[in-house]
């Protein structure tokens, strides 16, 4: 692979994680689901739960745009090299809604995390999660877990 058609590849990854972003979260534009995931896809949260299957990506999304109605993901970073990319990003939002059984409490969320991607074929296959939800739960006014 030439170095050109390298870092071209490594532009379109970006791209397609960022939109993932833009796309999905902010937006709500579910049909962009299968352009941007790969049917097999497997999402590792950082609770240790593994999510199979585009659809489910549809509904962990569906969750948090429930929740958080006004919800607005910034793309801060993205690291790509080989066929991964880094992104490391900061979301904003209302509790109007519920998350994770606790009912809407009406606070702002501010959350930063990373999730590291892999890429093939122009679409994501895999995604490994590094947010904490303990932290978001204890923003929007959770009970502490025990």
């Amino acid at each position: 692979m030439t170095t050109d058609h390298a870092t071209a590849e490594l532009e379109r990854n970006k791209a397609v994680v960022r939109r993932t972003f833009e796309e999905l979260l902010n937006r709500g534009r579910f049909d962009e689901v299968k352009e941007l995931y790969a049917p097999n896809l497997v999402y590792h949260a950082s609770n240790g739960e593994e999510l199979h299957g585009r659809e489910r990506i549809r509904e962990l999304v569906t969750l948090y745009r429930q929740a958080f109605p006004d919800i607005t993901a910034t793309v801060e970073d993205l690291i790509a090299e080989g066929d991964r990319v880094v992104v490391r990003f900061t979301a904003r939002g209302t509790h109007t809604g519920e998350a994770h059984g606790v009912a809407r409490t009406g606070r702002e969320l501010r959350m930063a995390g990373l999730i590291l991607c892999r890429l093939a074929g122009g679409r994501i296959v895999e995604e490994w999660e590094g947010v904490s939800r303990e932290a978001m739960l204890e923003q929007v006014g959770a009970p502490p877990a025990r």
